[in-house]
């Protein structure tokens, strides 16, 4: 019998979302990695594989046309040409005149904490990290000088704009939520069988169609993938986005500081630890959660108030959340609840097996990642490690270009010495149909569920995603100090299978391990340290 019966487990993975929609409608799934230099998530209810197929070309479609008006690191975009020229009157499209206009806006409502020209002040920041030094007072100085000059002049009766002074500037604070935007409203407009629509990119998102969904919020304190959660919101045919300290920043003196910096006197923040904005358009909640993380906790919470249709949630460096007026009537508490196959000793048992397999065989084609070969040392039996240790798995998707490229189905999970599974710590699928080429997860656990984690989240590096234990079983109780073995699973759809696995012994020691790499996954390690206080 393929599927065995399913019982709910304690795992800390968001489900979601999960609406109502029609009998003739499914929920079909597109994942990238390196789309606006991050994460890439679509999802479409529609009545067949073919109109999604054609959304998901038609998003792509528009990213990349956007990308050349308002990209900053492409040479040859709009933004750039008309940055990099010179200072006369140009012809611009519609799209930059407006995404200049908005810039515009937000600076003036915001008392300058919003400036794209802040790209001076980053240049500057990333040049002391890469020297492992702080910028100097005076270099600060003139760099604040230059963000705070206007960088360009519109004519909107012409449809022109002037270039004014020589400083960098990007709009990375707010295209992207102008790029959903734009991306989700010309899918919607190529078809009308679409009911349904969610566009995630980086973790800001926009959500359209006839049904609300459950969108989770990543709390900044523990932002590990798979942690539980700060909270969900629910959102119908409205946005959400999340910034903060915790994905991106500058090492310098071994001291990490943000990406987020302050242009009003160049400093990276440190007072907002992370910032949510629910809104009706995802470029509203992009600049805002910007703002949020610029602004003091109170400056920027009243900001919001004012503003129609908006709400937010800000959390400071000391963990206090701060709320908009409204905020409580749109979220709700984020339940960690997953559903997967087997109880808790059903894998210590008769396991049905498949034509061809073998009892104790694992599947076959699975090309495992190099790794050193020591013998095990001997399991140190006493008290739970997770009351005191975690673990935590760092793991790079390969990249095989520049461009964009299809994240693979991945299930990261542990086993015990005995190879019963332990824990499922991630499983990220698209289409549902190919979870039995994860191998050997799905010979283990014979889930026939989908895992969907739409969260809202600071935007990651491409790739780039951890993973955290925290000592916890399937059945919700800590485990006892002793060997166990981490597995990463990867595999395409009629593509590459990969299996990286490593035996570790969990006691009160932590270390540092590098886990090896395959054709998927370019780089793993683990790190078993001490949990932080308060934890």
């Amino acid at each position: 019998m393929l599927h065995r019966c399913l019982k709910l487990l304690s795992i800390e993975l968001f489900l979601g979302p999960l609406v109502a929609i029609s009998s003739a409608d499914e929920v079909h799934t597109f994942n990238y990695e390196n789309v606006l230099g991050t994460s890439f998530q679509l999802e479409v209810t529609a009545p067949a594989r073919s109109v999604a197929l054609r959304a998901e070309a038609t998003v792509l479609l528009e990213i990349d046309r956007l990308s050349g008006i308002l990209s900053s690191y492409s040479e040859e975009s709009e933004l750039s040409v008309l940055l990099n020229g010179r200072a006369t009157p140009r012809k611009a499209s519609a799209e930059l005149l407006e995404m200049l206009d908005a810039s515009d806006r937000w600076k003036t409502l915001s008392a300058g904490a919003f400036n794209p020209a802040v790209e001076t002040l980053t240049r500057l920041w990333r040049q002391c990290a890469d020297e492992d030094r702080l910028p100097k007072k005076d270099e600060l100085q003139r760099a604040v000088r230059r963000a705070r000059a206007p960088a360009w002049k519109i004519d909107p009766d012409a449809r022109t704009i002037v270039r004014s002074g020589a400083c960098p500037v990007n709009l990375n604070a707010i295209a992207k939520g102008y790029i959903i935007d734009r991306a989700c409203r010309a899918a919607l407009d190529a078809s009308s069988e679409i009911t349904g629509l969610l566009l995630d990119i980086g973790g800001d998102m926009r959500v359209c169609g006839n049904a609300a969904q459950s969108i989770g919020v990543a709390d900044p304190r523990v932002p590990a993938d798979n942690a539980p959660l700060l909270c969900s919101v629910r959102l119908q045919n409205a946005a959400v986005a999340t910034s903060g300290n915790y994905e991106r920043g500058f090492e310098i003196n071994d001291t990490h500081y943000s990406h987020i910096i302050d242009p009003r006197d160049g400093m990276p923040v440190d007072e907002v630890i992370g910032a949510t904005v629910v809104a009706p358009r995802a470029a509203e909640a992009d600049a805002l959660a910007t703002i949020l993380n610029v602004m003091t906790p109170e400056e920027g919470v009243s900001l919001v108030n004012r503003l129609k249709d908006t709400e937010c949630l800000v959390v400071n460096r000391d963990g206090v959340v701060l709320k908009s007026t409204g905020w409580d009537r749109r979220s709700r508490p984020a339940v960690p609840v997953v559903l997967v196959s087997q109880n808790d000793d059903a894998a210590s048992e008769e396991t049905p097996l498949e034509p061809g397999d073998t009892k104790d065989s694992e599947p076959a084609g699975a090309e495992d990642a190099e790794e050193p070969q020591q013998p095990a040392p001997e399991p140190v039996i006493c008290d739970p490690w997770g009351q005191a240790y975690e673990m935590l798995v760092d793991l790079q998707i390969s990249r095989p270009g520049g461009r964009r490229y299809a994240r693979p189905y991945i299930a990261v999970w542990i086993e015990d010495a005995k190879g019963k599974p332990v824990r499922t710590l991630a499983l990220w699928l698209g289409d549902y149909r190919w979870i039995g080429d994860l191998r050997r997860w799905y010979y283990l656990h014979r889930s026939n569920y989908r895992l969907i984690r739409a969260v809202s989240r600071a935007s990651r590096p491409p790739g780039r995603y951890r993973i955290l234990w925290d000592g916890m079983a399937n059945d919700g109780k800590l485990v006892p100090n002793g060997q166990y073995t981490v597995f990463i699973e990867a595999v395409r759809e009629h593509g590459s299978y990969q299996l990286i696995r490593r035996q570790v012994t969990l006691a009160n020691e932590t270390f540092n391990v590098e886990l090896g790499r395959n054709y998927e996954i370019s780089r793993a390690a683990l790190e078993f340290r001490e949990k932080k206080a308060g934890q």
